[in-house]
């Protein structure tokens, strides 16, 4: 028996991490017996919002389904790592997840990963400008979150914190 590692990705939009995830993911060569499940805080969203909708409109709704599809991944008797994609920019947010996540599966026992994306804000805005969509994020709006961010802090369930960087 394994204990399974969450993975927490934590930059900005555009820093490369649903890039990160799918080189992870080309490891899954039996599909019988994954070694990487994925769960998306936009595929989420995507999933419950309507087009004419705000971005944030349903944001608990959200949130709570996110939660709840890594919590069976991380139950998956066969994923051994899961991947949480979203920004996780400050401790709140990370804290926030991981809280709910311990509160929905209190004896489940599961390592975490923080993999944090140092890469500079002028790399993110132009990996953005070629997203269309709601998948594009405004400039301003990166540039805010890119100030705001906080590096990942030391925590008894946190294994180590990997940097990417490009």
């Amino acid at each position: 028996m394994y204990k399974p590692t969450l993975y927490i990705l934590c930059g900005v939009p555009g820093c490369g991490k649903t890039t990160w995830m799918r080189e992870k993911m080309k490891e899954n060569i039996n599909p019988i017996e994954p070694k990487w499940g994925y769960v998306s805080r936009d595929e989420v969203r995507f999933s419950i919002i309507k087009e004419e909708d705000d971005y944030f409109a349903k944001e608990k709704q959200v949130f709570n389904e996110y939660v709840n599809r890594i919590c069976n991944s991380l139950k998956d008797t066969y994923v051994v790592n899961t991947i949480a994609d979203a920004t996780h920019l400050n401790e709140i947010s990370r804290n926030k997840l991981l809280n709910a996540i311990h509160r929905a599966m209190p004896n489940l026992d599961f390592d975490v990963v923080m993999v944090y994306f140092d890469v500079p804000v002028e790399v993110c805005k132009f990996r953005n400008a070629k997203r269309s969509g709601r998948a594009r994020v405004p400039d301003n709006v990166i540039e805010k979150m890119y100030v705001s961010f906080e590096f990942p802090k030391c925590r008894k369930d946190l294994i180590r914190i990997e940097i990417v960087r490009d």
